[in-house]
């Protein structure tokens, strides 16, 4: 392609291209060379788009329903865990014992499971 069929601007460029490697050749030279624009390979990204669009949505909810629900469990647990253990702090040996005996425990267990509140027979 000529110059004379060349947009003003790219005109410019090669006049000051020119002009540029009169003056520094070398960086001129680098500069003037086209880039080369080097992609990462996408192929692993679509595999793994690939896969996560093939799990049903249905599956998922029920994964997250089932994990809820395990976790609602656990909190009840610790919750549970906790009020007896300040219960603990805040009673005696013998009062503990008078609650075990009456049948005073938490609502989610049989039985206590901490040591201090089960009585030895």
């Amino acid at each position: 392609m000529s110059l004379a069929h060349s947009s003003p601007a790219r005109k410019r460029r090669a006049f000051m291209g020119r002009r540029h490697s009169a003056i520094a050749p070398a960086p001129t030279a680098v500069v003037s060379r086209p880039a080369t624009l080097q992609l990462p390979d996408l192929a692993p990204a679509h595999d793994e788009l690939d896969r996560r669009a093939s799990v049903s949505l249905e599956a998922l909810q029920s994964k997250s329903d089932k994990f809820r629900e395990q976790l609602r469990r656990a909190t009840v647990g610790l919750i549970d865990n906790a009020a007896w253990s300040a219960q603990a702090r805040r009673t005696s040996a013998r009062q503990r014992q008078a609650l075990v005996a009456a049948g005073h425990h938490s609502p989610h267990r049989q039985r206590s499971r901490h040591p201090r509140w089960t009585s030895s027979r």
